[in-house]
């Protein structure tokens, strides 16, 4: 971005657009609410009106021209530092709406001493100020650190103090708290220029930025923390970065279609090879993102200041400076060629030393800029005006109406990381015929990116936000630094202890959270090699390259991300005339789930790889003959050790990289290696282990344990592991102890860190076709299996892909079940879980960001019991995908509702208790949260049969539930062996897609076709004496009400879709005893008996809905006496003893059970074993006649129920109903036991339900009857 002249930013911290609109008279955007007169509040609270604040903001730039004109000289003669203060600062500070407190004596935070001089105010929410006369802000001056690092410093150490002034009456500098370590973060205001100058609209900009306001503390609503309208700001800032980078995501796709035209247009023999060879255009676009990659390297190098040692012929002839500025005058000659030869040229001088001598500049990577590397396009021309279109793409980018520059010198890797999202689905293809691509119209002949996010969906790419990730390293690698640093005695003990950490991110994508690791590692390196100074840049510099050579691990699936994570590591780490480090022994390609795991080698392939139950015949008697063979070799093992490889990396790996050649010989070095016969022989046994799990009968008979035994001995058969390669090519799986023999040496990794891809392998048929064909996406499932069959005549290309893909995915989720490398789970396999696992079982320490099911869900419990049992979580930081202050963290396609988790395990021991910090709305409200300490015996009380933990923010609800569930026995009736005190059953009758798939359920209009006739009961009756009944579907019932929503009348489009939105039924229609609900399906009543006989016998059903969120819906626990009606599987039942029904109905309606519900519910289902491990009373606390009395009048309301249950028709009083209610929820609450205040607590949970109520009747209704009714009772229990 363009600089503002007197206002200048630096780190990112507050952009220069922002900046830019704060220097106007009038604003709109991101930060126009700092331009709200309301918001110039003094200490009190109170604000001006707009003429007295117009007022103030002309008198204060008056006031402050006078300032600097009366001090001017002095100033630059040198002024006393009290004289300053007093004369200069505090006056400016005071204009600003401060009243600067003098600090006595040193501000401590985080165990340090911190040189701060004054406080904005007194008060607790004041901001940290230093107020020094040193003329450079930057200078030491022979100190242990600058004033700008003091103040930094204490910021960062402070957790209550996020933003700070520093100034020395030349400018002054607004500066957070600000952890990275490449570059210093602030905004300056140039404080003799703008007064000298009278500039007015820079002034505008420091009086809307540093006004004192600005720093107070302020309510933002009623369960988050007060934050600061700077603070407000910054998070725009964020917003808004990650939105330039998504400004930048088209005019990177951009670059590459122009650069890749510009290639074809001047090579025709290449557009024909990749017209005829479509896969060649997946491999031209890895070219053109590697020259794409050089060009960025180059433009962060030289907007650095990287190259200052280059000459002028380099800068004027070479440089993509100069490219920049062609670009922008706008001058190519389209037929000519020598920009891109130049251009060639100058990779060729990074790479070549006799060059880069020539040039003055250094020869960083021969890898990178190697044009060996890229052979289609070095081979190729590409005219003057295609480059410099796409170097204009590169460098500018649209900001509403005005073409802004891309500021390289301070893009991060956010910014980074959000074009990364983009870029990786992709491939080049040749269009064949006119089409309409992302980037527009594409005429024939011409090259488009394509979009393969259908094939690729597994790749699952996406951003980590900065703040996610600075919470996960400060909660699991800051913890496991300051442990290194506490064992080591001597200040070169605490050197080696940190440069022999292990940090790796198993799915590292563009390796946003490595460099945040590795910058912590770095800042504690660089102040241990500096103390008791404060680190210089350059010493942090050379402390970043060391810890990348020797710390840092990345891996991922996507050999395009592999790249674009060295080049994002290489231009973080970059040190002047030091060569590129050399990363392809640390940062690999390779699918992390899929492989020879890395510490725990199997020593034979288990029998269940043959057990695939989606084989096709063919492959069934392959694998059949395989499994019977297997079973013989494993029952005739001599020795069932496990393997253990020996695999040493060669020793120059391990040498210093002080030059270009030190490089080039651990490349050349590992080459070879990888080339050796002894990595082959390993590498083979590897294959044919994993191959098995994926063998099919092309291929001829499977391999068993002898073959892989064989092949671990050095005797592998040669056409079988041939065989094995080609089977596991395209899943690319990470043999770990080939890929780190050194980590594998050391026993495992310290610290996995990372965000793993939150993916089911299951194959699912809407995520495929919502970009291939999304109207096949959007059918009913009982549509879309015909449309998909349909597809292997009318698009057989799609056919064949979708088969791929799905038999791919079933295919990982039968390795992932059957492999022994994961804990065998209820559910589909889910990759976050198989990450976590992976994780653990080959690291010390672990620090993920994962789906909080992994805590909360039952279908992941085996997992996570084992991690409990072993002594290894140590937190769980869980978060609803929603800030409180507005906006989701993870944007696409992840939910608002969606909950994650920063998990933190660490080695195993003998203590189960850890910390967790619930249902957290956003990263602020997680970094601050406080949490509780679970114990196992907690986990026990809470999920006897799940150990998952509870959800709530407040620990007084926490609490209260874990007392009730010490208390009581709960349900347990989920499980074959449960207790079961009620005898309850719980089923799902009739499902959806089968029953429409076998006949079973039938429409209106097929019904009255065969000659039935609907009655005012609903049923449907025909002359031959046969009955079809009404089938429920979920949207029918609520609390206490068979009889919620009908269809009658229903006149909407999506009648038959899975959400219609039908009415609800009326008072008058509650009102009268034979209405009886229409559903959209019917069922023949003797299929209906004889299903539900066959499941409960002679029992009652209570209907309960499923659906629901705690925070989102007023009740979550809405059951419904039902009789013995059939219900569809969006309806599941219990089935109770018919003497157990009414108060089993009580129960489960009553606000104490929802309460428990809702804590224990992971998600938006109420599952059946969330149910069932919530404390209850047993039967006969309820069953007493007033309960029984009261639960009947609420749920026998129709004729039709009367008749079924046996029991006596009431009315319908809908202002009764409410009292009732009320009184039965208040015996449930004494039969729980409870205080009134406990009662309280209870009720107080129901937060969207109270929002409802105070809206429409002006108090929390609901509360208060009940309460009133819990004190006629009795008061407390």
């Amino acid at each position: 971005m363009s600089e503002v002249s007197l206002v200048h930013t630096s780190g990112g911290l507050i952009g220069d657009a922002l900046v830019a609109d704060l220097r106007q008279s009038a604003v709109v955007g991101d930060a126009a609410f700092l331009t709200d007169v309301a918001t110039f509040t003094d200490d009190t609270g109170k604000s001006a009106t707009k003429a007295q604040h117009e007022g103030d903001l002309r008198a204060a730039f008056a006031s402050g021209q006078a300032l600097w004109a009366a001090y001017a000289v002095e100033l630059a003669e040198g002024m006393d530092t009290a004289r300053l203060r007093d004369k200069l600062l505090r006056p400016l500070l005071e204009l600003l709406g401060f009243e600067p407190a003098y600090k006595r004596g040193k501000a401590t935070a985080g165990g340090q001493s911190w040189g701060i001089t004054h406080m904005g105010w007194t008060g607790s929410d004041a901001p940290p100020l230093i107020l020094t006369s040193q003329t450079d802000l930057d200078d030491r001056a022979g100190t242990r650190r600058s004033p700008h690092e003091e103040l930094q410093g204490y910021l960062n150490a402070d957790p209550d103090r996020r933003w700070g002034l520093v100034s020395n009456g030349r400018v002054l500098r607004l500066v957070r708290d600000f952890h990275h370590t490449r570059t210093r973060g602030y905004v300056e205001f140039d404080l003799i220029a703008l007064f000298e100058a009278s500039s007015y609209p820079d002034f505008l900009a420091l009086w809307r930025l540093a006004h004192g306001s600005r720093f107070r503390l302020l309510p933002t609503s009623e369960s988050a923390a007060p934050t600061s309208l700077l603070e407000r700001l910054y998070d725009k800032a964020l917003t808004a970065g990650v939105a330039a980078g998504k400004r930048l995501q088209p005019q990177v796709r951009r670059a590459v279609e122009t650069l890749a035209n510009g290639v074809l247009d001047a090579t025709p023999a290449l557009r024909e090879r990749i017209t005829a060879e479509p896969d060649l255009g997946r491999e031209l676009y890895r070219e053109m993102l590697t020259v794409l990659y050089r060009l960025l390297f180059l433009l962060f190098a030289e907007q650095r200041g990287m190259l200052a040692s280059a000459n002028r012929f380099y800068t004027d002839t070479y440089s993509v400076t100069r490219l920049r500025a062609r670009a922008e005058a706008d001058d190519a000659e389209p037929r000519r060629r020598d920009l891109w030869e130049g251009f060639k040229a100058t990779c060729r001088a990074f790479s070549e030393p006799r060059l880069a001598e020539a040039l003055g500049v250094y020869p960083y990577n021969g890898r990178l800029f190697d044009l060996a590397q890229t052979p289609l396009t070095t081979a190729a021309g590409c005219d003057n005006h295609a480059l410099l279109v796409a170097v204009r793409a590169l460098t500018t980018m649209p900001v509403g109406k005005v073409q802004m520059h891309v500021d390289y010198r301070n893009l991060g890797v956010e910014e980074l990381g959000t074009v990364y999202e983009s870029l990786l689905d992709y491939t080049l293809q040749v269009a064949q015929a006119p089409l309409a691509a992302d980037s527009g119209p594409v005429h024939p002949g011409q090259a488009y990116l394509a979009d393969l996010s259908t094939e690729r969906a597994d790749l699952a790419s996406y951003y980590t936000p900065a703040d996610l990730v600075d919470l996960l390293l400060t909660r699991s690698l800051d913890p496991l630094i300051d442990q290194r640093l506490a064992a080591a005695n001597t200040p070169q003990e605490r050197q080696q202890a940190l440069l022999a950490l292990k940090v790796i991110d198993p799915a590292c994508g563009s390796g946003a959270i490595l460099v945040g690791a590795l910058d912590r590692i770095a800042l504690a390196l660089a102040r241990e090699r500096s103390a008791p100074q404060e680190p210089s840049d350059s010493q942090l510099a050379h402390a970043r390259r060391d810890v990348l050579q020797r710390c840092i691990y990345g891996c991922d699936k996507d050999p395009f991300a592999v790249e674009l994570a060295k080049v994002t590591l290489w231009i973080h780490c970059v040190v002047p005339d030091q060569p590129l480090s050399f990363l392809d022994s640390h940062i690999v390609c390779g699918d992390s789930l899929i492989g020879w795991p890395l510490l725990k080698l199997p020593g034979q392939i288990p029998t269940a790889a043959f057990e695939y139950s989606k084989a096709s015949q063919d492959d069934k008697k392959i694998l059949t003959k395989a499994r019977a063979t297997n079973q013989g070799d494993i029952s005739g093992l001599f020795s069932r050790d496990a393997v253990d490889p020996v695999l040493d990396l060669p020793s120059e790996l391990s040498n210093s990289e002080q030059s270009y050649q030190d490089v080039r010989r651990k490349s050349e070095a590992f080459a070879a290696w990888r080339l050796s016969d002894n990595y082959d022989r390993w590498r083979k046994a590897a294959d044919i282990w994993t191959a098995a799990f994926f063998w099919t009968a092309d291929f001829g008979d499977a391999p068993t344990t002898h073959d892989y035994q064989e092949a671990v001995a050095g005797r592998a058969n040669h056409a079988l592991a041939a065989a094995a390669r080609t089977v596991i090519a395209d899943l690319n799986p990470l043999h770990w102890p080939l890929a780190f023999p050194d980590v594998r040496a050391a026993r495992g990794f310290d610290i996995v860190v990372g965000n793993p891809p939150w993916e089911q392998l299951k194959g699912e048929e809407q995520e495929f076709f919502a970009q291939a064909a999304p109207a096949i996406a959007a059918m009913t499932s009982e549509h879309r299996g015909g449309a998909i069959a349909a597809l292997a005549d009318n698009d057989p290309g799609l056919h064949r892909r979708w088969t791929l893909y799905r038999g791919l995915q079933h295919r990982l989720a039968h390795y992932a079940k059957s492999s022994g490398r994961y804990t065998r789970t209820s559910s589909e396999a889910n990759t976050y879980v198989l990450f976590t696992e992976a994780a653990a079982n080959m690291s010390r320490d672990v620090g993920l960001i994962i789906k909080s099911g992994l805590a909360i869900d039952a279908a992941q419990s085996p997992v996570w019991k084992r991690l409990v049992r072993d002594g290894r979580p140590r937190l769980v930081l869980d978060m609803v995908n929603t800030r409180r202050e507005g906006g989701p963290v993870f944007g696409g396609d992840v939910a608002p509702v969606e909950r994650f988790s920063v998990v933190v395990l660490g080695p195993s021991q003998e203590d189960t208790s850890f910390d967790a910090a619930m249902l957290n709305f956003g990263v602020a409200e997680a970094a601050t949260a406080k949490t509780r300490r679970w114990t196992g015996n907690d986990l026990t009380a809470v999920a006897p049969r799940t150990r998952t933990l509870l959800s709530s923010g407040r620990n007084e609800e926490l609490e209260l539930a874990l007392e009730l569930q010490f208390l009581f026995s709960t349900l347990d009736f989920s499980e074959a062996d449960g207790a079961d005190p009620w005898q309850l059953n719980y089923h799902r009758l009739f499902d959806s897609h089968g029953a429409k798939k076998e006949g079973l359920v039938h429409r209106d209009a097929d019904l009255a076709t065969a000659g039935y006739v609907l009655g005012q009961d609903k049923l449907f009756r025909h002359q031959c004496g046969d009955v079809a009944v009404p089938v429920y579907e979920g949207q029918m019932v609520n609390r206490w009400d068979h009889r919620a929503r009908t269809f009658e009348g229903y006149t909407g489009p999506n009648k038959y879709r899975p959400k219609p939105n039908i009415p609800w039924s009326t008072e008058e229609q509650h009102a009268d005893p034979c209405f009886e609900v229409e559903p959209r399906y019917w069922m023949k009543a003797n299929v209906a008996e004889k299903r539900i006989h066959a499941v409960a016998g002679d029992r009652l059903l209570l209907a309960m809905r499923d659906i629901g969120r705690p925070w989102t819906d007023r009740r979550l626990m809405r059951v419904a006496l039902i009789g013995r009606s059939p219900a569809l599987h969006t309806l599941p039942v219990l089935s109770v003893e018919p003497k157990n029904a009414l108060a089993a109905a009580a129960l489960l309606n009553s606000m104490t059970f929802d309460f428990l519900v809702r804590l224990h519910i992971p998600g938006g289902h109420v599952a059946p074993w969330v149910v069932s491990q919530c404390a209850a009373p047993g039967p006969s606390a309820l069953r007493t006649a007033e309960v029984l009395a009261l639960a009947a009048e609420l749920s026998v309301t129709s004729q039709s129920l009367a008749t079924a249950t046996e029991r006596t028709l009431h009315a319908w009083d809908n202002n009764r109903r409410i009292l009732i209610d009320a009184r039965l929820d208040a015996l449930v609450a004494r039969a729980y036991q409870l205080n009134r205040k406990q009662y309280e607590l209870v009720l107080d949970h129901f937060s969207v339900l109270r929002r409802a109520e105070e809206a429409n009747y002006h108090e929390y209704r609901s509360k208060r009857l009940r309460l009133e009714a819990f004190d006629d009772l009795g008061g407390s229990a």
